[in-house]
């Protein structure tokens, strides 16, 4: 039984550098020098942990699904921040206890459900912020991002997931607004931000997969993402994170030829398809937010979403 829990993507990235004044997570505003760049590719890990080892799937593994796959949710189980300050260097590290048990409706099980991820799970989903929760302290990123359609969506996303975040999902442009002290200052913005016309804070796979199947290019979207930024977000920016008078706003966009890849292969855009795969898949590359499979023997391609991956529970048996 292998539990996805996590995903390392190492872009490679072309642009042109500016010094811009940007604030810095927990300190001042200081220069820094940051990047309007293209995503080329970037090689992924997607890691695999059982309960006693790591495993790495790599493009050329094949990876065999027995219906159904999805045979239970597992349990989210603990994460624990420890944050050491030096001068003004912040060391942040993470103790994680994984668990194989059943997952109640809400992601946890009966010893898990009253932890203390839980309660930073509701601060970033705004179902709760009354308690204080020490992953809740540390910096956090915001973000946005654009997948197709008229609006843009923001997200927060803490400092040691960071840029990983972005990548986990389907999307054409983003962009990292700021960052912010703690993750109670992080989800105030993004609910002010939410609250504007054309912005969203939620968009589903299947949304995000039909948006992204249209025919538009990642030019058009790069304008018309820039568009929703200077016109949507700016204002509150200024007034909240202090962005928007940087002169650039950094932005990752994936390539035609990357979203290429995903339009042309089968989406799974919900657990219950992924459930209904059987048979052995090779995985043959990743596209934007998800990775590229084919059946052996097959030259058909599918395209399965690391959202839906993510804290899954996977009967799979790797055979290579």
């Amino acid at each position: 039984m292998l539990i996805v829990k996590r995903l390392v993507v190492h872009p490679r990235i072309r642009g042109y550098r500016r010094n811009l004044r940007i604030r810095l997570g927990l300190f001042e505003v200081r220069e820094a020098s940051v990047y309007v760049h293209e995503v080329i590719d970037a090689s992924l890990e997607l890691i695999c942990l059982t309960r006693s080892n790591v495993l790495i799937l790599k493009p050329g593994t094949i990876v065999r699904f027995r219906r159904p796959a999805l045979t239970y949710r597992s349990c989210n189980g603990e994460v624990i921040a420890s944050v050491v300050k030096h001068n003004n260097v912040l060391s942040i590290s993470l103790k994680r206890e994984l668990c194989g048990r059943r997952a109640l409706f809400n992601g946890f099980c009966a010893v898990h459900r009253a932890s203390e991820y839980r309660a930073y799970l509701d601060i970033v989903f705004g179902r709760s912020g009354s308690k204080r929760v020490g992953l809740a302290m540390i910096p956090h990123m915001l973000y946005a991002m654009y997948v197709g359609g008229s609006s843009v969506k923001v997200g927060i996303a803490n400092g040691v997931k960071n840029t990983a975040r972005l990548f986990e999902q389907v999307f054409i442009c983003s962009s990292i607004l700021g960052f912010l002290p703690t993750a109670y200052d992080a989800r105030r913005v993004e609910a002010e931000l939410g609250r504007l016309p054309h912005v969203t804070e939620r968009i589903s796979v299947r949304d995000r997969l039909r948006h992204v199947s249209t025919a538009v290019s990642s030019e058009q979207a790069l304008h018309i993402f820039v568009h929703l930024l200077l016109t949507s977000l700016a204002p509150t920016l200024r007034k909240t994170v202090g962005a928007g008078n940087r002169g650039v706003i950094p932005v990752i966009k994936f390539s035609d030829s990357m979203l290429g890849v995903l339009r042309s292969s089968k989406a799974i855009a919900s657990e219950e398809a992924l459930s209904g795969i059987e048979g052995e898949y090779e995985i043959i590359t990743y596209a934007p937010g998800g990775l590229i499979l084919s059946p052996r023997n097959s030259s058909s391609r599918i395209f399965i979403p690391y959202q839906l991956l993510r804290n899954a529970a996977l009967n799979a048996q790797l055979l290579s």
